[in-house]
């Protein structure tokens, strides 16, 4: 049993540098951004199930907990508004001298909320469950 953990990357994805004013995938968000969290994703969940695969019995069953979305838009605002909102916060704390705009570019929430197609297509891939 995996209970919300595996929404969680294991590292900021590389290659942010433009996604300035964002702190995570969002609708402003170019698609090199988009590709870098998937990426990570993908790394980070075929590894948890390799690792998976070693250690369950035959005919075992996991069940996994994690936020996800039903869209296949990985900026969609079921899953990702809530960092746009918090993105929006402290780019006004920017505009208001509280926080170094360097610092806010910098910051990056390490997060992936990804589909069920996106899951299906990861778990074919690694080949250990069905």
């Amino acid at each position: 049993h995996s209970s919300y953990s595996l929404h969680w990357l294991s590292q900021v994805p590389e290659l942010l540098e433009s996604n300035k004013g964002n702190i995570n995938i969002a609708s402003t968000s170019p698609q090199t951004v988009i590709g870098a969290y998937y990426a990570q994703f993908q790394r980070d969940f075929s590894t948890f199930l390799s690792c998976r695969a070693e250690e369950l019995v035959a005919g075992g069953r996991m069940v996994l907990t994690f936020l996800g979305r039903r869209s296949e838009d990985p900026a969609s605002k079921e899953c990702c508004f809530i960092w746009e909102l918090l993105a929006t916060a402290l780019n006004d704390m920017v505009s208001e001298g509280l926080i170094e705009e360097e610092k806010m570019d910098s910051f990056n929430i390490p997060q992936y909320s990804p589909s069920p197609s996106e899951l299906r297509l990861e778990v074919q891939k690694e080949g250990s469950f069905s």
